[in-house]
């Protein structure tokens, strides 16, 4: 969906005409667009929103099967104020990819994921349908991440790339295998130094 403000996409269930696909839903220079109580199955990104901002994501179920692992249920590239709540979302490399600004993730089941939810910086190596590369403006920050539910992922919340001034408050995390909450020092991206996250608040619930 390109150039459309204020969409509706509601109660459809979306999986691809063959056994797996690549993209659900793609919010491309359509602010406030709202996705809501759908069942996305079967892609490896379920909503990707790009210079779309103001979107709402609420009450959907985006499970990557029968991929084994999708990429991420919903990569918010570039996208301010996005809300996201409600969701269950499994079998991706990273439930919720957060990048961008002051977006709030509340109310989600993330669950056999490698991690529940990313902050972090998407670089430019994602390409649109038309080809452009396109990257995030900035690492996640100011996001506030609160009431979701992390079990059975790698990490439960992860916080990392130079994301910043972000609240990670009253989540539940349970049998995550390596972390419930990680926020992350400089690692290498191939190759490439990639700095600390830096200035978050975490609290966890156990």
């Amino acid at each position: 969906m390109k150039n459309v403000g204020y969409a509706l996409i509601s109660n459809i269930e979306l999986k691809p005409k063959n056994e797996t696909g690549w993209t659900g839903i793609l919010l491309e220079k359509s602010p406030s667009a709202r996705i809501l109580d759908n069942k996305i199955t079967g892609f490896a990104f379920g909503v990707v929103p790009y210079n779309s901002d103001g979107i709402k994501v609420y009450d959907n179920f985006i499970d990557a099967s029968p991929i084994g692992q999708g990429v991420s249920g919903i990569y918010n590239i570039d996208g301010e104020y996005s809300k996201i709540k409600g969701n269950e979302i499994a079998g991706f490399t990273w439930g919720i990819f957060a990048s961008d600004r002051k977006g709030t993730v509340t109310d989600n089941y993330f669950h056999d994921c490698s991690n529940g939810i990313l902050l972090c910086n998407v670089p430019a190596w994602q390409s649109l349908p038309n080809g452009e590369i396109v990257q995030a403006p900035e690492s996640g920050t100011r996001w506030v991440v609160t009431k979701n539910n992390a079990t059975d992922n790698n990490i439960g919340y992860n916080v990392l790339d130079g994301a910043n001034k972000n609240y990670v408050y009253q989540n539940n995390a349970s049998n995550n295998l390596n972390y419930d909450i990680n926020l992350g020092a400089p690692f290498l991206l191939f190759g490439d130094p990639r700095p600390a996250s830096r200035d978050n608040v975490a609290v966890s619930l156990g």
